[in-house]
């Protein structure tokens, strides 16, 4: 599970990362499984979309968090990390 790090336009600074990557977005105790859609530069995205079924999913996003990063994640930030794929592959969108 790896950090996805945008630029100030909400390009990602790893290319892998584009429209279409499911990623996990944590927003202090609030935890999402979520699609990328890029956006223009001037659009200064990018657009997150929440999976339909993200609550049945919660419980297996927790403990892939919980074993990624037994410390946890910064609080004063939100983080957008990559999915891991048993969980992605499950997401409706």
């Amino acid at each position: 599970m790896e950090i996805i790090e945008f630029n100030g336009l909400g390009q990602p600074r790893d290319a892998r990362y584009g429209t279409g990557t499911i990623a996990i977005l944590v927003q202090g105790a609030s935890i999402s499984v979520v699609r990328i859609e890029l956006l223009a530069p001037e659009e200064y995205g990018p657009s997150l979309s929440h999976a339909r079924n993200d609550m049945e999913l919660q419980s297996a996003v927790r403990q892939s968090l919980a074993n990624a990063y037994p410390k946890g994640l910064d609080s004063s930030r939100h983080w957008v990390l990559t999915c891991p794929e048993e969980i992605a592959a499950r997401a409706m969108f």
